[in-house]
Parts: structure tokens; C-alpha cells; sequence
């Protein structure tokens, strides 16, 4: 190819890049199908099946009281397996005695109702429920063509790049190669992301050990004697410290009774 042939393609092509760079930072805002809160017992699903053709990001996050917050934290693990689920992230927290876990878990999007309604059988006091879905077909179709077409046009600069005669031109073709290989990357990396956040719902759960009012009322009584007779028990140690203090007092108190006596004779 000569240059005057290989220097017009160049500037028809690099108009076309442009495009889609300025096309790729366009915002894409994702429709927020239906957004449900309980605070009832009854954890139940009420999206019903969605359409198959449509790429659906699942959230949810869930807060409950438990009877046995230990037996709660080992149901919880046996169905994460069970579903094939995986815990991104956990926190325990102990505050004044009162333990409680929060636990990020992402599963199956196939698997979410069946996970949410087996934690729905340990809470025994039900704080909140959400349940976001986002439908993100939109932007899922449109990377997917773009990155179809970047590919096209950087397919198009190699083969324009095998046929550059002068240094010149390779390096205006090699340049161009190099700015839409990043920006394939980039749509790339953000494909990825809405396929594992579509293939995998999260879910957030909370959860703490329900406290009994009447029990913590007389177990604080129990502490409080405890806690006065440890007291009572480091003042009479500290007085057994003091036993050669003690002694020199009594010796004082018996010199000064005799001292007494002596003088009351004369």
C-alpha cells in the first residue's frame, strides 16, 4: 500500500475511534425493577420468575434477632454450601456482651430465594428485609456491541499496519492500535463485572443473639455481688500487706499505756 492510499485511511478510521471513546464514558443508568421492605416474619418472595432474556443484578440485605446466634452462624455456613455460595466478607462484633456477625454472601442468582428463605427459618425477630433487582440488559447489549466493534477497527488498523511503508505511518497506526487495545480492555473489565454480578446475587445478612430482659436483669444482680466480693477480698489483702504497720501501732498503743500507768503511780 502506498502512503498516499494508507495516509486517507488513516484519517477515516481515526474519526471512527474517536466516536467510540466519546461513546464508551457515556453514562448508562440501570432501571431499578422493584424494591421491597419487611418487617414482618414472613420472608417471602413476591418478584415472581423473570424474563430469561433479561440480565438482572440481584441485591439483597436482610437483619434478624436469634435465638442461639452461634447454631444461627452454623445453619448459615451448611447453606452456603448447599447452594454453592461463597461469604466475601465477615465481621463479628461484641459489644457490651452482646455478640452479633455480619456476613456478605455471594450466590448463585439461580440459588438467592432458596438461600434468603432458609436464614428466614432462624430469625425469631425480623429488623429489616430488602430486595433490590437491576435490570442492566441495556448496558450489557450495548458494551457487548461495542466491544464487537472495537475489536472490528483494531482488526482493521493491524491489517492497514502490515501494509505501512514508512516509519510514519507505523507509528500513527501502532499509536491507534494501542489507544483501542486500552479501551478494549476497559469495556472488557467492565463486561466481566456485570456477568459475575449477574451470574451472582449478593446478599448482606445480619444478625445478633436475641437478648432475654428478665434474665439480664438478675444476671447483672449475680455480677454485682460478685464483682463487691472480689472487692471486699483485694481490701483484705491489701490490709494483710499492711500486717507490719498493724504491729507497730500495737506495740505504740502498749509503750503509751505503760508510759501512762507509770506516771499515774507517782
Amino acid at each position: 500500500m502506498n502512503r498516499h492510499f494508507l495516509l486517507p485511511t488513516l484519517l477515516f478510521l481515526m474519526p471512527l475511534s474517536a466516536c467510540s471513546t466519546k461513546e464508551n464514558h457515556e453514562p448508562i443508568t440501570a432501571n431499578v425493577i422493584q424494591s421491597q421492605s419487611s418487617t414482618n416474619s414472613q420472608l417471602q418472595d413476591d418478584f415472581g420468575d423473570l424474563p430469561e432474556d433479561r440480565k438482572i443484578i440481584k441485591e439483597g440485605e436482610i437483619s434478624f434477632g436469634t435465638a442461639d446466634i452461634r447454631e444461627t452462624r452454623e445453619a448459615i455456613s451448611q447453606a452456603v454450601n448447599e447452594t454453592g455460595a461463597y461469604v466475601s466478607k465477615e465481621n463479628q462484633f461484641d459489644h457490651d456482651g452482646k455478640l452479633s456477625y455480619k456476613m456478605v454472601i455471594r450466590v448463585p442468582a439461580n440459588r438467592f430465594d432458596f438461600l434468603l428463605s432458609r436464614l428466614s427459618q432462624h430469625a425469631d425477630k425480623l429488623d429489616r428485609k430488602n430486595i433490590n433487582l437491576l435490570d442492566v440488559t441495556e448496558e450489557y447489549v450495548d458494551i457487548e456491541a461495542r466491544l464487537q466493534s472495537k475489536r472490528e477497527l483494531e482488526n482493521r488498523f493491524k491489517e492497514i499496519l502490515k501494509k505501512a511503508n514508512t516509519v510514519e505511518d507505523i507509528l500513527k497506526t501502532e499509536k491507534e492500535i494501542g489507544a483501542i487495545r486500552l479501551e478494549i480492555d476497559s469495556i472488557e473489565g467492565r463486561l466481566r463485572y456485570l456477568k459475575d454480578s449477574i451470574a451472582y446475587s449478593t446478599l448482606t445478612v445480619e444478625f445478633y443473639q436475641h437478648s432475654n430482659t428478665t434474665f439480664e436483669f438478675y444476671s447483672g444482680i449475680i455480677q454485682a455481688f460478685a464483682k463487691g466480693w472480689d472487692i471486699l477480698l483485694m481490701i483484705m489483702v491489701g490490709l494483710a500487706h499492711l500486717w507490719s504497720l498493724f504491729l507497730l501501732i500495737l506495740v505504740g498503743v502498749f509503750i503509751y499505756r505503760l508510759y501512762k500507768r507509770t506516771q499515774d503511780k507517782k
